[in-house]
């Protein structure tokens, strides 16, 4: 945010400091932007660990597609910023995030182990 790391006003005096997390706005996008990079970070690990596992099938597919729409949605929120948030890209990213979620909970349904039944 303006060409710092860490933004000035990240935490506001005389607010008490949980309250910051959810109400100053340079808090909410610090902490939004670091939640990506860890998360693309985490999809970086995931995708060396599908490549190295060499399953294939649809295990991979399903892996390889949230990867690819983890690192969607990371980009399209950097667009969005860079063209200073108009509407049209902010809706696609909310929508992409759903996306986002439901490839990820497909991902981990198809390699979920089953319970043995008693």
């Amino acid at each position: 945010m303006n060409g710092q790391v860490v933004p000035d006003g990240l935490v506001k005096e005389g607010q008490p400091l949980w309250r910051n997390f959810f109400e100053n706005v340079p808090m909410v996008q610090f902490n939004h932007r670091n939640m990506a990079y860890v998360t693309m970070s985490l999809s970086y690990l995931l995708l060396y660990r599908i490549m190295k596992a060499k399953i294939g099938g649809p295990f991979t597919v399903a892996g390889m597609l949230a990867v690819l729409m983890i690192n969607y949605q990371a980009f399209s929120g950097i667009l969005t910023l860079l063209n200073l948030v108009p509407k049209e890209k902010a809706n696609m990213h909310q929508m992409t995030a759903v996306i986002t979620l439901s490839t990820v909970l497909l991902m981990v349904y198809m390699t979920r182990v089953p319970l043995p039944l008693p």
